[in-house]
């Protein structure tokens, strides 16, 4: 929970403990200096890129990039030299003296086998490499190792190391040893101190007792203890959805603190789910702008950052891309968050929500010829009007979903910002864009 400090100092340890920062940064090197893997920021030759007050830089003779198509956008894209001996040179200007582990990834989803020789340096000491991982086979697993550096500049060289003559580098994670491995930023575990029901009702907005009336039938939520991200010690999710019949949650508003004013972050609610399974969770940047997240969907903006660490967990730990948003004059955001509706029918599909992540914010090309995205995930059909209409100063599109949800976005003309909405029900789900709804205006100026 990232809020003012608290009085006791019990409650103090676990501030420091839920909102410490875990990795430095999450490097994806490809081409581009933009459009990174999900959580990730690109890292393209020679040009520096800052990422959690560090700077990058990627040197080398003869660099070139791939990008082979795979699902996983980090492995999928990469930074090559062929040749025998063939090098290149991470230098990381920015970082504080001390221990860092890192995991590098080194794969060609090509089919190219080839393995790499890592070492050690100060920038001012080029001959004094330490081997710190002597042969990595190429692989979907990370190579892992650590450094030690005094605070100046600091490189890390990577060689080809087989007769293969293939170097090949993919990305790159880095975090104080001893500190617990997850994406870099700032975590907000949501609880009573920063989060509230939206409108103030229910209040508190959640219980810990599985048989209360107002969890099993209404609108509280089941705090569960001991369990959650590994970033935050496991200390709690919000539970919602676990079986039919157990009623739709209250939405949820959280006001982060202590940001940067005027800065953009980029917003991930977090969420956990067994793989093989649907669990869900809303999140959006405004209470009317709430999306559903899966582990499959929206394609292309839910990371899936592992397994949790409880004993024996099957549940993956999962963040979901709300959007950008701009730190107010003050330094504060607030974020919402949801279940599914209550349209969950069974286990498979509850919410166990954790809280949000906030990074880097996103970096999304241009679209050709200047076009904007209303809506990420969305179909019509030609025939169906009026689909899309200007009113009261926005613009309102309706769509079917890739799941067969209805959606509505009003996207603001003034502030360019989308907020979306599922108009459906669990009843309504055919992938049919004959479905898309027609939007009309009453008298009375509704939709």
């Amino acid at each position: 929970m990232l809020l003012d400090f608290l009085k006791t100092p019990s409650r103090l340890l676990l501030l420091l403990a839920a909102s410490a920062r875990a990795d430095v940064a999450w490097l994806d090197f490809q081409s581009s200096p933009v459009n990174g893997a999900l959580l990730y920021t690109a890292m393209p030759p020679v040009t520096p890129v800052t990422a959690g007050g560090v700077t990058f830089t990627v040197n080398g003779v003869g660099i070139d990039s791939r990008d082979r198509g795979l699902a996983d956008g980090m492995l999928s894209d990469f930074l090559f030299v062929d040749g025998e001996g063939a090098s290149m040179t991470l230098e990381i200007a920015g970082l504080a003296a001390g221990t860092y582990a890192v995991d590098s990834y080194h794969y060609d989803g090509g089919g190219f086998a080839g393995a790499v020789r890592v070492e050690s340096r100060a920038k001012a000491n080029p001959g004094g490499s330490t081997v710190v991982l002597a042969n990595f086979n190429y692989s979907t697993a990370a190579a892992s190792y650590t450094f030690t550096t005094d605070g100046s500049a600091h490189e890390l060289v990577f060689r080809e190391n087989d007769g293969n003559n293939r170097l090949r580098l993919n990305g790159l994670k880095i975090r104080p040893v001893g500190t617990p491995a997850g994406p870099p930023g700032k975590f907000v575990d949501i609880d009573a101190s920063n989060t509230a029901a939206v409108g103030g009702s229910p209040s508190p907005f959640s219980t810990d007792d599985v048989n209360a009336a107002g969890f099993t039938s209404g609108n509280l939520w089941r705090r569960r203890t001991g369990l959650g991200f590994a970033v935050t010690g496991s200390r709690e999710i919000y539970e919602k959805d676990a079986n039919g019949g157990v009623g739709d949650a209250a939405s949820l508003v959280t006001t982060v603190t202590g940001l940067v004013p005027g800065k953009s972050y980029g917003v991930h609610v977090g969420f956990l789910s067994v793989p093989t399974e649907s669990w869900q969770v809303r999140g959006g940047l405004t209470a009317a702008g709430l999306e559903l997240f899966t582990p499959a969907a929206p394609a292309g903006r839910v990371a899936n950052i592992g397994l949790s660490s409880e004993a024996g967990s099957n549940r993956n730990q999962y963040l979901g891309l709300v959007g950008n948003a701009t730190a107010t004059a003050e330094g504060t955001l607030q974020l919402f968050s949801d279940d599914g509706d209550g349209t969950a029918t069974n286990w498979s599909t509850r919410t166990w929500l954790e809280g949000f992540l906030l990074g880097e914010p996103v970096v999304v090309p241009p679209l050709p010829g200047g076009a904007m995205e209303v809506a990420p995930d969305g179909a019509w059909t030609w025939f169906n009007d009026e689909r899309s209409i200007l009113h009261q100063g926005s613009l309102y599109s309706g769509y079917v979903k890739a799941n067969g949800t209805y959606g509505i976005t009003r996207r603001d003309l003034a502030t360019g910002v989308n907020s979306h909405m599922i108009i459906s029900t669990a009843a309504s789900q055919q992938q049919d864009d004959h479905n898309n709804p027609s939007i009309t205006v009453l008298p009375d100026g509704k939709l």
